[in-house]
């Protein structure tokens, strides 16, 4: 009788459960739904608008152009204002009464995977010849470089699984044993004294450390395309790593985001030193020539003197200039500060100094 009981409220928790996740996936097909609606009425949108002006270049929400006659466009366009509508609702509350997001509904809600409900599944390998040829310190020395072309010519052949094993017993036929070393202690952590064994060690080492490194960016970069429950499998054993994002419609742009290259620039600045001459040497003698021929005054006279004799220390766009031998105040227009002084001046209270000795 016991054990019946217990049967009995274990099947009622399990139908709660169920009905629970049901409902969260309901009202997840709900919003969806409604974004593929969304994404109808803004293609109807643009093949009216495209139909009008007749230009057939689209620009999506997701960064993308496409041409609106292509075949995949309809599929393009459509993909990409769902992905829009779905991320803009992500954080909005959907679910009746409760108020659970679009995001915690389809998180928690019953996961179809890719057999179900379709998605999409990308494949990424890592190049170990092209890692081993940025990890050495000079790729193009012969003895290196005959080596490493040697075996990625065999590596491409299908001739071994294991490119560096490969390049190392080609390397070592050419140039003898316990010479590796000097290929690489210049930029890692590899003494020149370091045998083959040690290198080939350190090389795997730092293979596995960039697999992970690229695992870490692969969800970063898939957390935002807004996937519930995406499925992130590393292979260390063939160096490449399976993303299955299940329910993603938008397949362009997932695929071109996960397989950009991410670049940073740096830009040259001047400091004040630098940018200082510039500005009172060059910029402002051609300022104050501007001035000077808007107001209708004389030209200059090519002189080794500078056009700029005396600066008014009492206003910031007020300078004094040479006219013919005649001074002349110039309003640059740079902005009128004499009322703000004035002001500044009325507030001043004589108080007696304060004493800050400590």
């Amino acid at each position: 009788m016991r054990n019946k009981s217990f049967f009995w409220v274990l099947t009622i928790l399990l139908v709660v459960v169920t009905i629970w996740s049901l409902s969260l996936t309901w009202v997840a097909a709900g919003v969806e739904k409604d974004a593929d609606a969304y994404a109808q009425a803004q293609f109807d949108s643009i093949k009216n608008a495209v139909t009008e002006s007749g230009d057939s270049l689209v620009l999506l929400p997701n960064g993308a152009a496409v041409n609106f006659f292509d075949k995949k466009a309809e599929d393009e366009i459509k993909y990409a204002y769902v992905d829009s509508y779905l991320k803009g609702v992500a954080e909005k509350p959907v679910y009746p009464i409760l108020g659970h997001t679009y995001k915690y509904c389809k998180e928690s809600g019953l996961n179809f995977g890719l057999d179900l409900q379709g998605g999409m599944s990308v494949t990424l390998e890592m190049s170990v010849p092209d890692f081993v040829k940025n990890k050495c310190d000079n790729y193009r020395e012969p003895s290196f470089y005959a080596a490493f072309t040697e075996a990625n010519k065999q590596w491409s052949e299908g001739k071994s699984d294991n490119f560096i094993n490969l390049f190392v017993s080609i390397y070592q036929e050419k140039n003898g044993e316990g010479k590796l070393a000097g290929h690489f202690h210049i930029n890692n952590d590899i003494n020149p004294t370091d045998s083959d064994e040690d290198v080939v060690a350190f090389l795997n080492k730092q293979i596995g450390s960039a697999l992970d490194g690229v695992e870490v960016i692969m969800e970063k970069r898939v957390n935002q395309f807004g996937v519930a429950q995406p499925t992130i499998t590393k292979e260390p054993l063939t160096n490449r790593i399976t993303v299955e994002l299940p329910g993603v419609k938008d397949q362009e742009s997932v695929e071109r985001k996960l397989k950009s290259t991410a670049n940073i620039e740096f830009f040259g600045v001047l400091d004040n030193g630098e940018i200082g001459p510039l500005i009172f040497n060059t910029a402002l003698p051609l300022l104050i020539e501007k001035v000077k021929s808007e107001e209708g005054l004389a030209e200059d006279v090519k002189t080794d003197e500078p056009a700029v004799k005396i600066i008014d220390e009492n206003s910031n766009d007020t300078i004094k200039v040479d006219n013919g031998g005649e001074e002349i105040d110039l309003n640059l227009g740079l902005g009128d500060d004499n009322d703000t002084n004035n002001t500044a001046d009325s507030n001043k209270v004589d108080k007696p100094a304060e004493d800050l000795t400590i």
